[in-house]
C-alpha cells in the first residue's frame, strides 16, 4: 500500500506542477480544439479522489455523484487547495480494505452498477486515470502555445520503457 500511496502523491505533485505553471485565465480557458478546459479536467480528476475519500467514511465510492460545473473549473486557487488537500489525505491511507464502487456503465441510458472492489484497486485506477487526463491537459496546453518544461501525463510503464531505451542507447 505504501508504494501506491507514494506513487499517488507523485501523481498529485504532477498536477501541482501543472497548476503552478498556469495563470487564472489559462486555467479556465476552453481549448480551441476541444470543449474542455484545464479546469474541467482537473475537476474531473479531483471528483474521483473525493469519491474515494468518502468511501473511507461509508464504504462506498460513488462515482455517479461527482460534482460537475463547480467553481474548481474556473478558480485556480480553489483548484490548488483541493489538490493540496488530496495530497495531504493520501499518506493517511495505511491499509487496504474492501469497498463498494458505484458507477454508471451505459451512455444511452442511466444504468448504475455497484461492484465490490478495494481501496488499493481504486487508488491505482484513479492514479492511472489522472495521468491519462494530465496527458490531455498537456496536449491542450501545447495547442494553446504553452509548453511545460517537464513532460506530464506519461504513464509509469511508458516512463520505465523510455528510461530503459535511454540506458540502452
Amino acid at each position: 500500500m505504501i508504494d501506491l500511496v507514494r506513487a499517488s502523491v507523485e501523481t498529485i505533485q504532477e498536477l501541482e506542477y501543472i497548476l503552478n505553471n498556469l495563470d487564472e485565465q489559462t486555467y479556465g480557458e476552453i481549448g480551441t480544439k476541444t470543449s474542455f478546459s484545464v479546469g474541467r479536467h482537473l475537476r474531473h480528476i479531483v471528483g474521483f479522489y473525493i469519491a474515494l475519500q468518502k468511501s473511507n467514511q461509508d464504504g462506498v465510492a460513488d462515482y455517479t455523484v461527482r460534482q460537475r460545473n463547480n467553481v474548481i473549473e474556473t478558480d485556480l486557487s480553489i483548484a490548488k487547495e483541493q489538490v493540496e488537500s488530496i495530497k495531504n489525505w493520501l499518506p493517511t491511507l495505511e491499509k487496504d480494505k474492501s469497498i463498494q464502487v458505484k458507477t454508471e456503465i451505459q451512455q444511452s441510458q442511466t444504468v448504475d452498477l455497484t461492484i465490490t472492489s478495494s481501496l488499493i484497486r481504486e487508488l491505482a485506477y484513479i492514479s492511472e486515470h489522472s495521468i491519462h487526463h494530465m496527458a490531455y491537459i498537456n496536449l491542450m496546453l501545447k495547442t494553446m502555445g504553452i509548453n511545460l518544461e517537464k513532460e506530464v501525463g506519461v504513464a509509469p510503464s511508458t516512463a520505465s520503457y523510455l528510461r530503459n531505451q535511454k540506458a540502452n542507447a
